[in-house]
């Protein structure tokens, strides 16, 4: 049956705090918040197959936040496939944000900061796989993550039934059956994505799309950079502006749009971090690379459909993002 983690063994006042040092023990480290302070159920079932964690997900409304600062406390490099049974769950990394309904899939990478929040009478099921041997299947995994392109319904059911078969049958598997069929769940989820982007648009070729990566690099070490545009990155790389653009044609955003999403993300960041509830608005504003608060409001609410001061409230209630910002189609 694999190992088993519950909420109910724990007296109520210290569940969310045991609940997070198991989500933590699974998966890597990780801030939960829940607005069920005096008492949070929880149910995890875990299989570990050959490479892969396959876990079975049950829990009260909650709030899951891989910071910055867990992910400089720990060393985890890996992708995770989140696939929801009961209810929606909001996800939000890289600058894109949305609801993933039951029977759907979203991709999350651990190695960047990500929301992933639901309501009460969550379930899910989870894929964990080590990001060196799906990058090796599919080298621009990353690209993938956050619902950057619409999934494939007919794969999503076919990966969900081959997972959920082999999480069941897993302890009367074989040990090298067992090792084999998690290196089939990386090859299905790696053809899985491949197969959500239609052939015109998918990669322009190794070289460019390395280069790309270069550059996306390179935005996040100048993000907060207010002259940093299309024509400075071309200068600094030696390279026309009209190429640039070229090379983010295949994740289907131009250059401009993917540097206000990445300072967007970075603002979201902080104004629902805990640590960093003390910042004004404004100085978040400045600090995600905005000329004005006004500008950074405006563009935050177009961004995730709310307004920087109601994300902050969420935040600081401990409530789940999910609550108002559902209102999005």
């Amino acid at each position: 049956m694999g190992r088993v983690f519950t909420t109910d063994n724990q007296p109520s006042p210290k569940q969310l705090a045991w609940w997070q040092e198991v989500l933590s023990d699974i998966y890597y480290k990780v801030d939960v918040y829940s607005d069920h302070t005096d008492g949070l159920h929880g149910k995890i079932v875990e299989q570990v197959v050959g490479d892969v964690s396959i876990t079975h997900f049950s829990a009260d409304s909650q709030r899951v936040l891989r910071t910055r600062e867990k992910i400089a406390a720990d060393d985890d490099d890996a992708f995770v496939l989140v696939i929801p049974r009961r209810e929606p769950l909001y996800y939000n990394q890289s600058g894109r944000n949305g609801f993933a309904p039951p029977d759907s899939y979203v991709l999350v990478q651990t190695k960047e900061y990500y929301e992933l929040s639901c309501s009460d009478s969550f379930q899910n099921v989870t894929v964990k796989m080590p990001a060196a041997m799906l990058c090796g299947r599919l080298p621009l995994a990353e690209d993938h993550c956050a619902g950057a392109y619409p999934n494939d319904p007919v794969m999503a059911r076919i990966i969900r039934d081959f997972v959920l078969w082999v999480a069941d049958h897993h302890s009367v598997l074989p040990p090298k059956l067992a090792n084999e069929m998690g290196v089939q769940i990386i090859d299905m989820v790696a053809a899985m994505l491949e197969s959500e982007v239609e052939p015109e648009k998918s990669v322009c070729g190794r070289r460019s799309n390395e280069f790309r990566k270069r550059i996306q690099r390179y935005v996040g070490e100048n993000l907060l950079d207010p002259d940093l545009t299309p024509s400075s990155i071309a200068k600094a790389f030696g390279i026309s502006t009209s190429y640039v653009h070229r090379l983010f044609r295949p994740v289907g955003l131009t250059p401009g749009r993917w540097i206000m999403q990445n300072r967007l993300q970075r603002g979201y960041e902080m104004l629902t971090n805990h640590a960093d509830l003390h910042r004004s608005i404004a100085e978040i504003a400045y600090a995600s690379g905005f000329s004005s608060q006004a500008h950074f409001s405006t563009a935050f609410r177009r961004q995730f459909n709310v307004a920087p001061r109601e994300a902050r409230k969420v935040a600081r209630d401990s409530r789940v993002f999910e609550t108002f910002s559902r209102r999005t189609p």
